[in-house]
């Protein structure tokens, strides 16, 4: 019986370029956003702060030097927000590296630790 059974292998992908980083995280609030229509939402369904949320939404634009979340500015309904499609590009761009890498991951990890 092998020592390594049991166990796996795990590998987080981070792009990025100064202070903006895309991880898993910040694809994950990017995609939440796209879906609630509200950064005010995808922050809360996070448990992250919404000022924080703009720190991370300001730093991806500045980074890619492009707008990747349009919004509204509220009313008497409140504002939204959507994902632009540099945005959507980003997060499938970002959403195919770290399955590629992944599953090559779980590959070499199978043939190195048989």
């Amino acid at each position: 019986m092998s020592d390594y059974q049991g166990m796996e292998v795990s590998v987080k992908v981070v792009v990025g370029r100064h202070e903006a980083e895309l991880g898993p995280g910040t694809s994950r609030l990017l995609a939440l956003i796209d879906q609630c229509g509200s950064v005010r939402h995808a922050a809360e369904a996070m448990e992250i702060s919404y000022g924080k949320t703009w720190k991370i939404i300001r730093a991806v634009e500045e980074a890619l030097g492009e707008e990747v979340v349009s919004r509204q500015q509220g009313g008497p309904k409140g504002g939204s927000a959507y994902v632009t499609e540099a945005g959507r590009k980003l997060i499938s761009r970002y959403d195919q590296l770290n399955h590629d890498i992944n599953t090559y991951a779980q590959k070499r990890f199978k043939e190195v630790f048989k």
